[in-house]
């Protein structure tokens, strides 16, 4: 049953491995692209998550809280983002807001 165990965790760790290449790819090419930054943070620590995970320095169940509450907070990022889009093109209406507009725009 132990070689059965260590077979799987060997198994488990290979696909954690193949998520963080996966994941640093995604992370380079948003830097290509100048994404935004909030972006590029949530998969730096995902990663970081992972290689933690893989070197034995996080417990698995620790990982998973830290994981879903990641993704609930880039949930929440890209809804405030749609509502400043939404926002910003309400101004657009009024031309006397441009002040208020070119705030607004700025990252």
């Amino acid at each position: 049953m132990a070689g059965k165990t260590d077979a799987m965790a060997k198994f488990f760790v290979n696909l954690v491995l193949l998520k963080i290449e996966d994941l640093k790819k995604q992370e380079d090419e948003l830097k290509r692209k100048s994404e935004n930054p909030n972006k590029i943070l949530a998969l730096q620590k995902k990663i970081k998550i992972l290689e933690d995970i893989t070197e034995g320095r996080i417990d698995m169940n620790k990982a998973v809280a830290l994981w879903q509450g990641i993704r609930d907070i880039n949930k929440k990022i890209e809804v405030l983002n749609e509502n400043r889009v939404a926002i910003i093109k309400e101004i657009e209406k009024y031309p006397s807001l441009g002040s208020i507009m070119a705030i607004l725009k700025e990252d």
